[in-house]
């Protein structure tokens, strides 16, 4: 991956050449709510572990509003 910072009046132009190790895992993931009333909010626990049933650490999980 290359990245290329830009300048301005604080900062220098730079790059940054990094690689990346993509690692294909076989995942489970559980997802638990609550069962909020009408103005409670919601809370959902997600947990995503390897087939191994170690937790997948590091990432982020992103929730889309479906209407």
């Amino acid at each position: 991956m290359l990245i290329i910072l830009g300048s301005n009046t604080n900062y220098n132009m730079g790059t940054i050449t990094q690689t990346i190790n993509i690692q294909k895992r076989n995942t489970t993931i559980q997802i638990e709510t609550n069962t909020p009333k009408t103005l409670e909010n919601l809370i959902v626990n997600v947990t995503i572990t390897q087939d191994d049933k170690t937790p997948v650490n590091g990432g982020f999980v992103i929730f889309k509003s479906v209407e």
